[in-house]
């Protein structure tokens, strides 16, 4: 530190060294008017040019040494090497050469010392205007500073005192350094700028500011930049400011010339503020190197305590990065800002977890090869965006809980065992994003991705959604909401195996399922299910162009409202549910139910019916290869104050509904349609109803169509009916078509009020068939019933009669049997 006149300031390469030196300063050896120097001694070259305002001093070839102050008068006063120069003409150092050097009168310092290892070292002045200092070796900053802007430039930098300006640069080639108690003010907001990149090197202690209504920027530039204890702060009233330490945004910049810092270093004593403080938004921090950065800091960018979103903050190193600071980008009546780290790789363990736990806001953390989770991470409740993006590898081995956040993950890879978590006990979740170039590969018995929302009515739950370029393996996913559940969307070229694929919200409709493999199969180990319990199932899609397997497949309304779609794909291979129930069923209308498939489709319970007022579901199954097996279960598509879903069965061989199908209307809707048809084998199914049974208006009984043109027809049924029966309207015609046998039990197509059905039964080789039934009774007609095969026809009553209180007003059917070359046996 200077210790007076007698204090004399040197530098080596490393760093500042200070040697007080006593000097005697006398008349003999002071450069005064007229004197001149005698001995060795060389005379200096010191000359003020008033027409450009610049002071110009030459050294020699030894180590010079100059101090510049003001006296308290304005003037100039020069101690080079102990020799005082002034342009007070009534000193007795005065100097003619600097005659005119007078307060704002100078507006540049040139210092060109030579060939030795030289010194500037500036006292105490004020400028009105611009003022700049070039020094070929070494500059020193002792005093006060104040000017209306400040240009430096030395090969070495010192800053001990305080400069204040609206717009302040250094320019250095090797170092700049300074001491705690310095200070760097640009006022009303200005701009700071420490510019030694490429070659200097950067050590700060001091405070940096650059305040105003709204804040301004302070930039470091440097081949390294170390922050020790400093305080950078441009922070404004009505929004903060730029603060970039080492590099801009990702180490980009609009002027490709310029340097990034190698390495950058923020200690756990450092402060850097672009606070709004008032009202605006929060300003950009960026700490970057392109090697390596060790961030112990604090960092804050928040939006004003009246209103502003919070501000951007980025640390980093392209390398590496430390990151064991505090980052805050809150807003107290906005949005909360985002913050980036980027560095290489990404490693979170044990010992720098918490400090990213205190992440909130838009948090990404890039990586150009792979990040690691080597333990479970608790991010503050915040909105925004948690992102984890990797050129390589995501790698899981520890938890994500990030409530309210949205988690975006994507990678050439994502792997491990973790679970993911965006739920909100008490609010909205945000949604899950898994987007891998290959795999995404994550331990199918236990890692878990919840997005479930809690709460007060109205909140949603957050939408899943994973997609790979290769394969994908998923544990228990989670969607639900109040209101709503979230959707779930899995894509992937790949196979597809997961556990469980859920969604349900409390209030009312659970949220859309859509599973899509384009040139691998599809695997749920548990089940698949979205529901309302309080509204309508959300609809449920799978394609892929292999396998479709899964257990239990839910798209219900559990209370009230509606059922919603299911339907499934395979491009080419087969449909099974192991025997396990697909259902879209509700207390309104109940959803459709629709099974393409190139090889067979294996199911148990198809469940369409609606429980209360509303429509039966449609059902639709189609194989294209092989054959239709519903494991002995039911097809239900019944309705009990509606009308019933149609329900149709093709199959390329043999079609087995154990159970049989239930299409009726319990009142007020019509039966619905039943068309099964096996294009090369047989057809064996249970009961079948289609009847319309009662209520208000004409309602219909739903027709049935059984064809299969190779193989037989097995109809028997434990009770032995076929019962498309309506009271208030038209029964349903009954067609049995068979390339071999037709065993049936009793077929019922009568009508009350309206006309009975038609019974059609065609055999290549024999029929057998129970009671048939198509009497009308009142004003309706009789249906017709026609037996025709090559072989044996046998059967019990035929009654195709019109009876009741208004018999003989309807026409009674015809019955019409034939057997090419067998016998006709009936009751």
């Amino acid at each position: 530190m200077m210790g007076g006149n007698n204090d004399i300031l040197g530098i080596n390469t490393q760093q500042w060294i200070y040697d007080p030196l006593p000097i005697n300063i006398s008349t003999s050896d002071t450069y005064g008017l007229g004197m001149q120097p005698t001995g060795n001694q060389q005379m200096p070259s010191i000359a003020f040019d008033a027409l450009t305002g610049w002071l110009n001093i030459a050294g020699d070839a030894s180590n010079n040494v100059v101090k510049q102050t003001l006296t308290n008068n304005g003037y100039y006063q020069l101690d080079i090497d102990g020799h005082l120069f002034s342009s007070d003409r009534s000193s007795s150092s005065f100097w003619q050469s600097l005659d005119g050097a007078i307060g704002d009168n100078v507006v540049g310092i040139n210092f060109d010392g030579g060939l030795g290892n030289d010194t500037l070292i500036l006292g105490s002045q004020a400028h009105q205007q611009n003022f700049q200092v070039i020094a070929d070796d070494s500059l020193g900053i002792q005093g006060e500073v104040h000017s209306e802007s400040v240009f430096f430039k030395a090969k070495d930098i010192v800053n001990q005192g305080k400069v204040v300006a609206h717009n302040i640069t250094a320019e250095f080639s090797h170092s700049y350094s300074d001491e705690a108690t310095s200070k760097m003010s640009a006022s009303n907001g200005g701009s700071i700028l420490l510019n030694g990149e490429g070659t200097g090197r950067i050590e700060a202690k001091g405070d940096y500011e650059a305040i105003g209504n709204s804040g301004g920027q302070i930039e470091f530039r440097g081949k390294t930049v170390d922050l020790i204890g400093a305080k950078l702060d441009a922070s404004g009233d009505l929004g903060g400011g730029t603060i970039l330490i080492g590099g801009d945004y990702q180490g980009g910049h609009s002027n490709s010339n310029r340097a990034n810092a190698e390495s950058t270093s923020v200690d756990a004593n450092t402060q850097l503020l672009a606070n709004a403080k008032d009202l605006g938004n929060g300003g950009k921090v960026i700490i970057w190197s392109d090697r390596d950065t060790d961030f112990q800091g604090d960092v804050q960018a928040n939006g004003g305590r009246k209103g502003g979103d919070g501000g951007f903050v980025e640390v980093s190193g392209k390398k590496s990065l430390n990151f064991v600071g505090n980052v805050d980008v809150d807003a107290a009546k906005g949005k909360i800002g985002s913050v980036l780290l980027d560095p290489e790789d990404i490693i979170i363990n044990t010992e720098n977890v918490a400090y990213y736990n205190k992440l909130k806001g838009n948090v990404t953390l890039v990586a150009d090869n792979d990040i690691y989770l080597f333990t479970n991470t608790s991010f503050v409740p915040s909105s925004g965006t948690l992102t984890l993006s990797a050129g390589g590898t995501v790698n899981l081995f520890g938890n994500i809980s990030a409530p309210q956040h949205n988690v975006k993950i994507t990678a050439g890879a994502i792997v491990g065992y973790g679970s993911i978590s965006s739920s909100n006990g008490t609010g909205k979740a945000g949604y899950v994003w898994l987007e891998s170039q290959r795999e995404i590969d994550l331990n199918v018995g236990s890692s878990t991705i919840f997005t479930e929302s809690g709460g007060s009515s109205g909140n949603i739950g957050g939408n899943i959604t994973l997609k790979a370029g290769t394969t994908i393996n998923a544990g228990f996913l989670t969607a639900a909401g109040t209101i709503r559940g979230g959707n779930i969307n899995i894509s992937a070229i790949g196979d597809i195996v997961a556990s469980t694929l859920r969604s349900f919200s409390i209030e009312n409709t659970g949220g859309k399922i859509d599973v899509v493999s384009t040139s691998g199969g599809i695997n749920i180990n548990a089940y698949v299910s979205s529901y309302g319990l309080g509204g309508k199932g959300g609809a449920i899609t799978m394609s892929a162009y292999g396998d479709i397997i899964s257990n239990d497949i839910h798209a219900d309304s559990s209370q009230i409202g509606n059922g919603a779609k299911v339907e499934l794909t395979s491009q080419t291979g087969r449909i099974d549910t192991n025997g396990y129930q697909i259902s879209a069923t509700n207390t309104g209308n109940a959803g459709s139910v629709i099974l393409k498939a190139y090889q067979d489709i294996v199911v148990g319970d198809i469940a369409a019916y609606s429980v209360s007022s509303g429509n039966g579901g449609k059902v639709e199954l189609t194989s294209q290869t092989g054959r239709i097996d519903t494991s002995g279960k039911q097809i239900a598509t019944s309705a009990s104050n509606g009308n019933a879903g149609k329900v149709i069965l093709n199959a390329y061989l043999d079609i087995a509904v154990g159970d049989g199908v239930s299409a009726y209307s319990g009142g007020g809707g019509n039966g619905g349609k039943v068309e099964i048809t096996s294009q090369q084998q047989g057809i064996k199914v249970g009961n079948i109803f289609t009847k319309s049974w009662s209520g208000d208006g004409v309602w219909n009984g739903g027709k049935v169509t059984l064809k299969a043109k190779l193989g037989s027809i097995d109809g028997t049924v434990e009770s032995g009916d076929i019962i498309t029966t309506s009271v208030n309207g038209n029964a349903g015609a009954v067609t049995i078509e068979a390339g071999g046998d037709i065993e049936a039990g009793s077929i019922t197509t009568t009508s009350i009020t309206g006309n009975a059905g038609n019974v059609t039964i065609k055999a290549i080789s024999r029929i057998k068939v129970g009671n048939v039934d198509t009497f009308a009774s009142n004003n309706g007609d009789a249906g017709d019933v026609s037996l025709l095969a090559d072989d044996d026809i046998e059967t019990l009553a035929i009654n195709a009669n019109v009876k009741g209180d208004g018999a003989g007003k309807g026409i009674g059917g015809t019955v019409k049997l034939v057997s090419k070359m067998g016998d006709i046996l009936t009751d």
